[in-house]
């Protein structure tokens, strides 16, 4: 047998364990994620990136022209207005996390992956940078960025009982003046710099991530969702369907208001499935929010009497007791 001969026979001896993985994948992995036939399935990380480098450079060559030059198309694939570097992150890490999202643990610990479903989405994610990421780009996504999501838009992040992400937004506590001050541009930067905070967040990449809305019958809100509402479409679109993000639960509290139920049943069969699923609304929700994530994760914020906020402590070990770092005994 000659060393063309190894080569395909390795080759055919891979492609049948993959379509073994591919058996086990399916069993196993998340009903909102899509598998299709043929898709990559390994074990490896490496060979799983090495796949995902290949099946992009294979999508940047065909999009060149005849003359073997650019095009438009190919302009995505630089990632011009990638904001890895602002997290501290490489590119290779941006391939990494949407590769890890794709992961499924099998009983004796190992992880399988899906490199085209990988690819598939990181696809999208690219074709979002290119629509939407100079507006990240320049200047460069940074702190100012998340100071406006926490000052003004009021995002602020903690960690639960499981170790997920929970992003809380607490609209009533908004400053209506101040939140006019801001341009559409500035609303759009602030809330992406926390929808990339989660992409690259480990926490929400190993246990997901929560979202918690308070609302109120505030005659200010109206106002503040309408000046949002053409961001949020992007911003929704990078999360939903460009993102490596595990969305568990979109929470919204204190929802009393009839047009607000209306306006999101209009919008609802729009939605996937999947992400019907994840929507919840309370008139109330406190005690609801308070058996999801642990009574003593809930800022004080958001109507948790017990304990302190947990956010006002800066460094909590994922998973621990609030409490226990402040030194409060429960109630």
């Amino acid at each position: 047998m000659n060393l063309q001969d190894d080569v395909d026979a390795s080759a055919q001896s891979t492609t049948d364990m993959h379509n073994k993985y591919a058996t086990f994948y399916m069993e196993l992995i998340n009903p909102r994620m899509k598998m299709r036939k043929g898709d990559y399935i390994s074990f490896s990380l490496a060979l799983s990136l090495e796949h995902l480098y290949g099946l992009t450079n294979q999508e940047k060559f065909n999009s060149l022209n005849g003359c073997g030059r650019i095009t438009k198309k190919s302009y995505k694939w630089l990632f011009r207005y990638s904001v890895h570097s602002t997290f501290g992150k490489s590119l290779d890490d941006v391939y990494r996390i949407f590769l890890r999202w794709t992961r499924v643990e099998l009983e004796d610990g190992r992880f399988l992956y899906d490199a085209t479903m990988a690819f598939r989405r990181i696809r999208s994610y690219a074709t979002w940078l290119d629509k939407y990421g100079k507006q990240l780009h320049d200047p460069p996504l940074n702190d100012d960025d998340m100071k406006v999501a926490q000052n003004v838009l009021k995002f602020t992040h903690s960690y639960d009982k499981h170790g997920r992400l929970v992003m809380w937004r607490n609209l009533p506590k908004i400053e209506i003046e101040e939140h006019k001050k801001l341009s559409p541009i500035q609303i759009f930067r602030a809330a992406a710099w926390y929808v990339h905070f989660a992409m690259f967040d480990e926490s929400a990449e190993k246990h997901g991530l929560i979202m918690v809305v308070s609302f109120s019958e505030s005659d200010k809100l109206p106002w503040v969702l309408a000046q949002e509402f053409r961001v949020n479409v992007s911003i929704q679109g990078l999360t939903l369907k460009a993102s490596n993000i595990n969305l568990v639960n979109i929470i919204y509290t204190n929802v009393k208001i009839p047009w607000l139920r209306s306006m999101w049943g209009s919008l609802w069969f729009l939605m996937p499935t999947h992400v019907q699923e994840s929507f919840h609304f309370y008139e109330d929700g406190q005690r609801e929010v308070a058996e999801l994530v642990g009574d003593d994760y809930v800022p004080e914020d958001f109507g948790i009497d017990k304990g302190r906020n947990c956010l006002e402590n800066v460094g909590i070990d994922e998973g621990r007791n609030c409490l226990e770092n402040v030194g409060i005994d429960e109630g």
